[in-house]
């Protein structure tokens, strides 16, 4: 059988690696981590989004956690109203920056071919696979049809933009989210269809042109999070 070896790309983990982190970032985010606690996670995402080359969403990423850092820092000389409301604001993005760097990376660096021979590798049943799987190429696929449809209401002069949001929300709302929502529907029934066309809800063991495995990276990146994450629960 052919195959290649996934790791000769750039800072390639294995899928099962990126879903433990994935927990791991979970838990640490969410058990209510304040403080540097909350910057070492940042900088841990930080760095492996770095190692992947995707400097473009770092530099994203690191924009709204350095603009949410200075307003923090203003922020006792808001209003007690506007105060409130920022510090619920603030809080959020703290918790869900970090859970949605390791959800982009997990997506944008791996393939369905990989994440079908990780799920099939801890037995997972079809009817787990076959979701997943839509699911993966859902959020790519609408983020397509998003951008096309937003064109091409660009060219009509109803594109989504913050003048037109306050000087025809009804029109905005009527040629750009409607059609998207029908849009919506139709990819996950056409994804749906694509994976069983592959043969992924046949009973007919599988053969993959694709081969997975832990590898050293793998390690010191499972045993850099454990650590992480051992020092922000106890801390």
């Amino acid at each position: 059988m052919l195959t290649y070896v996934a790791d000769n790309r750039r800072f390639w983990l294995d899928p099962r690696t990126k879903g433990l982190l994935l927990l791991i970032i979970n838990i640490i985010v969410f058990q209510g981590s304040v403080g540097w606690n909350e910057s070492l996670v940042f900088g841990f995402m930080a760095i492996l989004l770095g190692l992947n080359g995707l400097f473009l969403q770092l530099l994203g990423f690191g924009a709204i956690y350095v603009v949410v850092m200075v307003v923090d820092g203003v922020a006792g000389f808001f209003p007690e109203m506007l105060g409130a409301v920022w510090t619920v604001f603030s809080r959020m993005i703290h918790v869900y920056l970090p859970f949605l760097m390791m959800v982009y990376l997990l997506i944008s660096t791996t393939k369905i071919s990989e994440l079908v021979v990780a799920l099939e590798s801890l037995r997972m049943p079809k009817c787990v696979i076959i979701p997943i799987t839509v699911l993966f190429r859902f959020f790519p696929t609408v983020r397509e049809e998003w951008m096309a449809i937003n064109k091409a209401m660009k060219l009509r002069g109803i594109g989504l933009s913050v003048r037109n949001a306050l000087t025809k929300p009804l029109t905005m709302l009527e040629y750009i989210f409607v059609p998207l929502l029908f849009s919506l529907v139709k990819i996950g029934e056409e994804l749906s269809a694509a994976a069983l066309t592959r043969g992924l809800g046949s009973d007919v063991k599988r053969t993959h042109l694709v081969e997975i495995g832990f590898c050293l990276r793998d390690w010191l990146v499972l045993v850099a999070a454990t650590l992480m994450l051992v020092v922000t629960v106890f801390n």
